[in-house]
This record gives C-alpha cells, structure tokens and sequence, in this order.
C-alpha cells in the first residue's frame, strides 16, 4: 500500500518529484529531479498571504531588472530565454540560504502557509494562487511575478506570510527565503459546488507539473522539457525558474502562467492555458533554445507509475489486483488509425523496457492513459487509483516529424515513478536557434476525440504452451449499435513471431468481445512485436493493438 508517510508529504509539498533518471542525474540541476518518490494525491488545499509587490532583487541567473509595471508578455519571455541561450549556466544562481537546504523532510513539511490569504482573494474572480517555500530537495529559488493589464509586477518574498511550527520553536530564523513553486485554485464544480475551492493545477519540482479534473486526483505528471532520459553522460532536468500570472479578469474562466526555463543545456519560454472542468485543459506553448547539443531531447513528456497490472506475471504477494497510475500508451495517427500499447513489465528480470516508435509523418496526439477505472480492479480505498486522470497530448505544431520514447523500468513498490512517454523531434535546433512548439493537454477522462469505439479494455498473458507459443487474450469493448449475433473479424500479425490461430466470441457478462490469438516464437525468440485488430465488413472497427513481447 502506498506509504502513509508519503502522503503527509504530499499534504504539505502539494506536488512530488516523480521524475525517471536512467543515467544518473547531473548533479548541477534541482535535487527534486533526483527524487523519484510520490506523495500520495486529492490531498487538501491550503493558502498563503498575497506578497507585497516589490522591486524585483537583485538580478540572477532567471531575473533581469526591471522597473515594475513594466509591460511584459510571452514575447518578452522568449527574448529572455534567447538571451540567456547565449550564457553560461551558473547552477549556483538562486540559491536559498543554508539553513533552508538542510531542512530535513519532518522539518520542511512543519512549514505551513497563512490560510486566510491568497493571491487574487477577494478580486471577485474564479481563481486564487498560493505559493510553496523553498528548502529541503526544492534547492533554487523560483521567482514569482503578478502581470496586471499586460504589467509587470515582481512578487516579493514575505516571511509571514508562512507559519512554522512546533520544530522551529526557539530557533532563529534567517531573513530570507523565497519561493519553490505554485498551485491555482478554483472550483471545479462551478454552478453546483456551493462556492467549493478546488486544487487544480501544480507547479514545482524542475520542470514538472500537474493538474486534475472533475472527480479525479492526482496521479502522473507532465514535465516542460526532458534532455537525454536516454542517451549522453546522464539525464539533465530543466527547471522552471520564474513564473508570470496573469491576473484573470473577474468572469474568466481560463488562467494563464508564463514560465522561463532553464538547465545546462537548454533554455526556454513556455505559455500555459489553463481551462478547468471535466477534462482540464493545458494549452502549452513554448519556444526553447540549445546552449549546446543533446544526446535526446524530449518534447511534452509525461511521467507515470505502472507497478502491476493484469496482464503481469508473475504478480507481487498483494491484496490489489492492480496498481497503476496509468495502463496504457495511445497513440494517434495521422490517417486516425489509434494505436494502444499496454504498459507491462511482466517479470523481475524485465529491468528496463525502452521502446522507440519512429513517425516520420508525426501524430496527431499521444497520451497516458488510466483507461481502466473500476475500483473493483484496484481495491485500493486510498490511493484511489481509479480516479487517477489520463494525460492527452494533442498535436498543434512541433510534432510533425520524429519518435514517440516509451521508458518502462521494473520496480518493486508503488513510490516511485517508472513509465515515461516523450517525443522527440527528428532535428533538433542548433545552438542559439529556436524550436517553436504547441499542444494541447488534456487531463482526465481517458476518451479521446476521435477515437474509435471498439477499445482495446485488457490484455492477459497466459504463459508460454510449450517453448514456441503462448496464447494472448484481449478484452475488446462492443460499440452500441453493432447487430446482435455478427462477429468481427480478428486480424493478427506479429514482428519476430507468426499467428498459430485467432478467435473472437462474445463476453456474455461484461458485453464485450473476447479476443484469443496464439502465437508461434522462434526456439531463440528475444522479443517479438505482436499486433491485432477488429474488423467489420473489410474496415477497421477496433483500435490497433500492439504490444512488445518478452519470453
């Protein structure tokens, strides 16, 4: 069961580090990016007092001085991002004081925030802001700004607008301190919530962020940008370094965050549209810029946790039939072919799956999904991961040529994150020019736009039938409307293995098709790409299932 203590530390850190680090993570960039652990989610919200707008300090590595009310927008963003291209990194800049970094988890979670006052209360709008304190793992300031009609207002750090508690009695506090991060609030039942105030979107910890939606908590992460999560001499994670809210007008429904992003390698201006509801969506847009060339760079990742599904073998000894933030990766195709491909790391010895999925003519979304949401399946009353959301990336501009990186790492508890999904562009920009990049993100249900009807809803491994084959059984939703008594036709092929036999019959409890395919491996078979879809009438009817084998 997820660990209790994890979810004190989501109650008071709001948002974990979950990030995935294959080759060690460099050592210059936030020790948040080297945490993997979770904190439990739907954890309560708290509010911080508004700071006093003041001149912004001293410049660093993400500020520049300017006069306050100064106009600002996403243009100027970018120019700031383009002009620290063109600097060296100073991973020293911003700093907190050293009383804060050797704060020790007890002693970090004991700093609370000033509950009557937010950001924005009182203004008469829909949304209000708070603000998380720096020390522990978060070891970088991040600087916060108000923009007003198009000005900006730099946002100063004020002690009190923080409570701590009982572990700081008698001790003296320094002066300083600053900002770790930020979460909006809203109610997302608007019309029928009675005035309910609602955590709906994270941002801290490098580059990551987070939201949730009508009914769900949270679960898997987005992050900014990700930079040779395989490859090179390690992973580089990107941090946010200073954020701009705009102050949404009183009947405004969206919210709008700028961001400036910065690492060793790379910098980058990011826009984020924030539109709460059943599904919430993140409008993402971003410019970055290389200081240097990178073994991967890696677009709109998502990061997830995937221990055990229904299709693993041999299970853990646990209670929970599942554990999962995420079951799946979809993919869209630009001629609207769905592709699905279960997350499955069937065996202890499976230590690293990675899954490079070349489109050359792009796609047009990508996403991980929670498709499975029945608490029957999970069992688990609270972690709740039948209320995790899916995360949908639908295509703007920026992802017309290049791969889809599927990262699967074994693990042997639910704490820590394991699953990332990334595109990589085919070329990346040479140093000192500009990749321009939009998407849509969509947080919650796992029904995406366009999708076809017949979904691909489990896949069961039964174990190898002698050393050259093995049956795979599917369970395949029954689109609404199909006549009573027609079968589909099942179409399998596979990539280092043969089809011995199909067969479809339907699931008389459940409505759904049960769909059996066994295949043929050869006596030395390593691993095979195994595939099957529904037809009717000659079309495709079903998504397109696809799934990389191991013996």
């Amino acid at each position: 069961m997820r660990k209790r203590y994890w979810g004190l530390y989501g109650v008071y850190l709001g948002i974990g580090a979950g990030c995935l680090c294959l080759c060690g993570c460099s050592a210059s960039e936030d020790k948040d990016a080297a945490a993997t652990k979770k904190p439990a989610a739907g954890q309560p919200a708290r509010v911080v007092d508004p700071p006093a707008i003041a001149p912004a300090a001293a410049p660093g590595a993400s500020q520049v001085a300017r006069e306050p009310g100064s106009a600002f927008g996403y243009a100027d963003a970018v120019a700031l991002a383009k002009g620290l291209a063109g600097r060296a990194h100073d991973p020293k800049a911003d700093a907190p004081d050293d009383f804060f970094l050797k704060l020790t988890y007890d002693e970090y979670r004991d700093i609370r925030s000033v509950p009557e006052k937010r950001l924005w209360a009182g203004s008469g709008g829909h949304f209000t802001a708070d603000f998380f304190h720096t020390g522990f793992i978060y070891n970088r300031l991040v600087h916060m700004d108000e923009l007003r009609e198009g000005k900006d207002y730099p946002i100063a750090y004020d002690r009190q607008s923080f409570s701590f508690g009982r572990l700081y009695e008698g001790r003296q506090l320094p002066a300083s301190g600053g900002f770790a991060g930020l979460r909006v609030f809203t109610d997302l039942y608007r019309g029928a919530g009675g005035g309910h105030v609602d955590e709906v979107v994270v941002f801290q910890g490098a580059s990551y962020f987070r939201a949730v939606s009508q009914g769900s908590i949270y679960g898997l992460s987005a992050r900014g940008l990700a930079i040779d999560t395989i490859g090179g001499k390690g992973e580089e994670f990107p941090s946010f370094t200073r954020f701009w809210m705009e102050r949404p007008d009183a009947g405004s429904t969206s919210v709008t965050v700028l961001a400036l992003l910065e690492s060793q390698r790379a910098t980058g201006a990011y826009r984020f549209i924030i539109t709460p509801g059943r599904s919430t969506i993140t409008d993402v847009e971003a410019t970055i810029f290389l200081r240097e060339k990178v073994a991967m760079l890696g677009l709109a990742p998502l990061t997830s946790m995937f221990w055990f599904g229904e299709g693993s073998w041999p299970k853990p000894p646990e209670f929970r039939p599942e554990v999962h933030d995420s079951d799946g990766l979809l993919i869209a195709e630009p001629d609207g072919t769905h592709t699905w491909r279960p997350l499955d790391l069937a065996h202890a010895t499976m230590q690293l799956r990675h899954t490079v999925l070349q489109r050359p003519k792009g796609v047009r979304g990508f996403g991980l999904l929670q498709r499975d949401q029945d608490f029957r399946n999970y069992l688990d009353l609270e972690a709740e991961y039948h209320r995790r959301p899916s995360a949908w990336i639908e295509s703007v501009e920026g992802l017309d040529a290049g791969a889809i990186h599927l990262v699967e790492i074994h693990t042997g508890e639910e704490t820590w994150d394991n699953i990332v999904a990334l595109w990589e562009p085919a070329l990346q920009p040479a140093p000192g020019e500009s990749l321009h990049l939009r998407y849509r993100l969509h947080w919650g249900p796992p029904e995406v736009a366009g999708d076809p009807a017949s979904k691909i809803l489990e896949t069961r491994r039964t174990g190898q039938w002698g050393p050259r084959r093995e049956l795979i059984v599917l369970e395949v939703s029954k689109p609404a409307g199909f006549p009573t008594g027609k079968m589909p036709e099942v179409r399998a092929s596979g990539v280092g293995a043969s089809v011995q036999e199909t067969h479809v019959f339907e699931n008389t409890v459940t409505g759904n098709w049960r769909v059996a395919v066994r295949f043929l491996f050869p006596d030395d078979a390593k691993e095979a790409t195994l595939r099957a879809q529904l037809f009717a009438d000659g079309a495709p009817l079903s998504e397109r299932w696809e799934y990389l084998w191991k013996p």
